[in-house]
């Protein structure tokens, strides 16, 4: 897409996704998954990650199905004990029946702080470095992120917070993108149109589809998954690593 279309009087706020767009895991998901496991005593070694990844897709399913029927909060997922029945599904699915609630609950909680600890989880090489100029450039900044547990705490360890003005985060079907919901209401704790921001992910089916729905400016960047930029639609604005932000804005 040419660079003129994106005007400077058409942006007042950028909002970011996070995983795969600003930040990245320095080990695998499938690698906390297995030390989790280890930890309460439950062996996955013997399982693929091609195995792990296909019993995760039916616990997707059923989960999808759960928090529409029971209509869970937005911010549902963010205790440990909400995902017992799920984590015992997914355990069922590999072999495990008979694990007591709570390990199945330790293990979760280990899951959890691994997947959310600083360490595992750190910014692109150059996030904090675009933001920065972002916000020296008057940007308002926000985060919508399609996760269970609340960034603030990634947020102030990366030492970003004081960059950011509005968070918003659910892994809760309705609430979380490809739903706008999230990207509308950091617009609307900014005080600034919906038209007038831009929204920066990593996934067209979720990402590019929530900015779109909530017209928004689209952009996708592709560093963590190059594939994606043959799905994005001619709306979009594909670009390869954060910084390349910073040469399509003024």
């Amino acid at each position: 897409m040419p660079e003129s279309k994106v005007k400077p009087i058409e942006v007042k706020a950028i909002l970011f996704d996070l995983h795969h767009t600003i930040s990245k895991h320095s080990v695998s998901p499938n690698q906390i998954l297995r030390k989790s496991a280890e930890c309460v005593g439950i062996d996955m070694s013997g399982f693929s990650n091609t195995r792990l990844n296909e019993v995760f897709e039916k616990v997707d399913e059923w989960l999808r199905e759960f928090q529409i029927r029971n209509s869970v909060g937005i911010h549902w997922g963010a205790q440990a004990e909400d995902w017992l029945e799920a984590d015992k599904i997914f355990l069922e699915g590999l072999g495990y029946s008979d694990i007591e609630d709570e390990v199945v609950l330790e293990f979760e909680r280990r899951w959890k702080a691994g997947m959310n600890n600083h360490h595992t989880e750190i910014l692109h090489d150059e996030a904090k470095s675009t933001l920065e100029e972002l916000h020296r450039r008057g940007y308002q900044i926000g985060i919508c992120t399609r996760r269970t547990d609340d960034p603030e705490d990634l947020l102030e360890r990366w030492g970003i917070r004081h960059l950011i003005a509005t968070v918003h985060w659910s892994g809760v079907v309705g609430y979380a993108k490809p739903s706008p919901y999230t990207l509308l209401a950091a617009a609307r704790d900014l005080g600034i149109n919906p038209r007038l921001c831009m929204f920066v992910g990593n996934w067209v089916n979720a990402d590019i589809l929530a900015a779109m729905r909530a017209e928004m400016i689209p952009v996708l960047l592709t560093w963590a998954n190059p594939e994606e930029g043959e799905k994005a639609p001619p709306e979009a604005i594909t670009l390869g690593a954060p910084a390349e932000i910073l040469r399509i804005l003024p």
